[in-house]
C-alpha cells in the first residue's frame, strides 16, 4: 500500500470536539464525517472545480456515456456542452440537457446536494428552482418535488 504524502490537518481543541460528536452521532469514522462535513460547506465554485478535476481526460474511453444511447445507436450522447467526441461531423451530437445532471444519483440519497438545496431554500431572496437546480446539478421538477417532499416531513418551513 502506498504510503500517504498528503499534508495533514491540524484542528482546534474545539473543532475536535465538535468533530467527536458529529462522528459519534452519526456512527461514522472521525475521517469520515471530516470529509462529510468539508464537503457539504464547500462552496458551488469549489463543486464546480471537483467536477472538472475528476472527469476522464478527453480522447479516453471512460469519456463515453455508459447506459443506453440516445435515439441513433452510433450517435454518441454528450453528457453537456463542453464534451465533444471527434468520432462525429459538428451539427450531429446530441445536446445535453441545460443543467448538468449528478452521477446518476437520486436527490434524495445526495445529502450534500440535499443540504445545499436547503441552504439555498432557506436565502433571501428565495432563488428559483431552476437557480437552485442549476446550483446542485438536478432539474428544476427534482427540485420541487424535493423541496414538497421535504416540506411534507417538516424539514422546511
Amino acid at each position: 500500500m502506498p504510503k500517504d504524502t498528503r499534508d495533514k490537518v491540524t484542528l482546534s481543541p474545539e473543532a475536535y470536539k465538535a468533530l467527536e460528536v458529529e462522528a459519534m452521532l452519526h456512527g461514522t469514522s472521525l475521517k469520515d464525517t471530516a470529509s462529510k462535513l468539508i464537503l457539504k460547506a464547500a462552496c458551488p465554485k469549489c463543486i464546480e472545480i471537483l467536477d472538472i478535476m475528476a472527469r476522464p481526460p478527453k480522447g479516453t474511453r471512460e469519456e463515453e456515456p455508459k447506459g443506453p444511447m440516445a435515439q441513433e445507436p452510433d450517435a454518441i450522447t454528450a453528457k453537456g456542452p463542453d464534451v465533444t467526441s471527434t468520432k462525429e461531423p459538428k451539427g450531429e451530437r446530441a445536446q445535453g440537457p441545460k443543467v448538468p445532471k449528478a452521477k446518476g444519483k437520486k436527490l434524495s440519497e445526495d445529502t450534500l446536494a440535499l443540504a445545499k438545496l436547503k441552504e439555498l431554500y432557506r436565502r433571501d431572496p428565495k432563488p428559483s428552482l431552476a437557480t437552485m437546480g442549476a446550483e446542485v446539478g438536478y432539474s428544476k421538477s427534482t427540485i420541487s418535488d424535493n423541496l414538497r417532499k421535504m416540506k411534507e416531513r417538516g424539514e422546511l418551513e
